[in-house]
This record gives structure tokens, C-alpha cells and sequence, in this order.
């Protein structure tokens, strides 16, 4: 294409040269029209190729540009996942520390209630030999007396016989109530209340005192309500001995005795006599009430009485 131009060119320029007149006119101007024309496609080329270089710049900025994005979106992802990473394993170093101290604190709490139980079971123990040896050994003592007394003396035979029904009948009570105590079944209100109640009514047959009971509906309702066997025995043996004392000193005449469980789940008993009331020297409280004091205070309970001429009213009250 070169070669053409250069040949055209070439032809005009000796055309003017070797011609005259109108002929050189027309041939300068097509020499000059053809000149602006090669210059025009000149331009032409020029601007496509400028364009052509600014498309293919371009094209490799934004596939550079690509380039760089993608790798910062690759070392953002790494950065993140390294980040989660960390994550995840500071999370899974916490849970399982945390899985360990749980674990060993299982088992450290199953070791304290296993302590636990040993140490009620060892005391519950010593409790029963305890009792089996001061009062069921002291009442073989004096059944073992009478017999070889009415041996001895068999015109006393009443007498001895007397003895040995009477302390015969105390061992067996006794007896039943460590059986009782010791049954898991009777770990309920029903069974507690049923047991106080069966008590007073046989303590108080063979005698003239009038025995009026109450049972609040709360006691029914809740008969199967759980109670610790340690709770139990501890507000039987003082109901027992707040009975035994009115037998023993109030010259009564009627008791009422009142079974409650208010809304706070504590465990009431009144009981209320008619007799002479407590007298007691100032400053002394008596071995029936430090009895009582000391049974109930082993559980937390807590025991309150009025006296009076007209009688007395005693009010034990428990959370169970």
C-alpha cells in the first residue's frame, strides 16, 4: 500500500511540472485532494490505532486489576479462615478445659455425696447402736431382774409380771420405732402424721385424758410430700416427748393436738393441754424441754410454748 501512495505521489508532483494551463490546475488539486486524503487515512490509522492500544491498555488494567482483586480476596479469605481458625480452636480448647473442670467437678460432687451418705449412714449407725444399748439393753436389764425376781418371790408374781409386760411393751415400741425410721417407704407427710397420731391415740387409751385430734386438709393434700427420715424421727421423738410430759406433770384432763402444712411447706404441730401448766424454778428449763430443744433444733425446726393455770400449748414448727 505504500509502494501505491509513493507512486501516486510521485506521478503528480511531474504531471504539474511538465503541464500547462488547466491540465496543471486540475492536476494540482487532485495531487492536492489526493494529498488530503492520504492524510485523512493517515489520521484514520492513527486514531485506530490509538484506539486500539487505549482498548488493549484498558483491557490489561482491568485483567490486572482483576488479578490484584483476586488476590486480595485470597489473602482475605486466608486471613479469615486463619482468624475462624483461631476461633474454632480457642472455642474447642474452652469447651473441652470446660468438659474437664465439669467432669471433674461430677465427680468431685459425686464423691461429697457418696461422703455424704457414708457419714449419715456411719452416724445413723452409732445412732441406732447407741439406742439399742442405753434403752433396749437397760429394758433386757430389767425384764432379765424381774424374771429372777418372780423366782425368787413367787408370791410378787403380779408384780414382776407387771415388770416384765410393761418393759416388754416399751422394747417392742422402741423397736418399731427404728424399724419405722429406718423404712424409705415412710419418707412421706401421710406416713409421719399417720405415726404421731397412732402414737398419741395408744399413749393416751389406758388413761382418763380426753385425746381430741385435728388434721388440717393441707395435711391430705399432700400426703405423699417427701420428708428426710432424720426430719421424721426428729418430730416424732418431740411430739413424744411433749406428750410424755403432759402424761407426766400437767394433771390434764383433754389435749388437742393439731396437724398443719402451710404454704411455705413448714410442718406444724400444736398441742394444747388443759393442766396446771409448767412450773419452773427461775432459771431452769427442765430436762423435758432441753429434750425437746435439742430434738427439734437438730433439724432446724424450731419449738415455742405458752403456759399458763389454764394449761399449756406447745408449737413445733419444721420446714421439710
Amino acid at each position: 500500500m505504500c509502494y501505491n501512495f509513493c507512486h501516486v505521489l510521485s506521478y503528480y508532483p511531474l504531471k504539474i511540472k511538465y503541464t500547462t494551463g488547466e491540465e496543471q490546475k486540475k492536476a494540482m488539486e487532485d495531487f492536492l485532494t489526493l494529498q488530503k486524503n492520504i492524510l485523512e487515512e493517515n489520521s484514520g490509522m492513527q486514531t485506530a490505532k490509538y484506539r486500539y492500544e487505549k482498548e488493549q491498555s484498558e483491557q490489561k488494567h482491568r485483567y490486572e486489576t482483576k488479578i490484584n482483586n483476586q488476590k486480595k480476596k485470597n489473602i482475605i479469605t486466608i486471613l479469615a479462615s486463619s482468624v475462624l481458625g483461631l476461633v474454632l480452636l480457642n472455642i474447642i480448647f474452652f469447651l473441652s478445659r470446660k468438659k474437664t473442670k465439669l467432669e471433674s467437678n461430677n465427680k468431685e460432687l459425686k464423691l461429697n455425696i457418696l461422703n455424704t451418705k457414708f457419714d449419715a449412714i456411719t452416724k445413723e449407725r452409732n445412732r441406732i447402736s447407741k439406742e439399742l444399748h442405753d434403752d433396749l439393753g437397760a429394758t433386757f436389764t430389767s425384764i432379765s431382774m424381774a424374771t429372777q425376781m418372780l423366782k425368787n418371790f413367787p408370791e410378787k408374781s403380779d408384780k414382776y409380771l407387771q415388770v416384765i409386760s410393761n418393759n416388754s411393751n416399751r422394747m417392742s415400741e422402741k423397736v418399731n420405732e427404728i424399724v419405722w425410721s429406718l423404712n424409705s417407704r415412710n419418707d412421706n407427710l401421710g406416713s409421719l402424721s399417720a405415726y404421731i397420731i397412732n402414737f398419741a391415740k395408744k399413749f393416751f387409751e389406758p388413761t382418763s385424758i380426753h385425746l381430741n385430734i385435728e388434721t388440717d386438709k393441707t395435711i391430705e393434700e399432700n400426703h405423699e410430700k417427701f420428708v428426710a427420715a432424720d426430719k421424721r424421727r426428729m418430730i416424732f421423738l418431740t411430739a413424744k416427748e411433749i406428750l410424755n410430759n403432759i402424761m407426766k406433770h400437767a394433771d390434764a384432763k383433754n389435749v388437742v393436738m393439731k396437724l398443719i402444712l402451710d404454704g411455705e411447706n413448714k410442718f406444724s404441730i400444736k398441742i394444747k393441754d388443759d393442766g396446771k401448766g409448767i412450773e419452773l424454778p427461775e432459771n431452769h428449763s427442765g430436762n423435758g424441754l432441753k429434750n425437746i430443744a435439742e430434738n427439734i433444733g437438730n433439724i432446724k425446726g424450731e419449738c415455742s410454748y405458752e403456759t399458763s393455770d389454764n394449761g399449756t400449748e406447745f408449737l413445733i414448727s419444721v420446714k421439710i
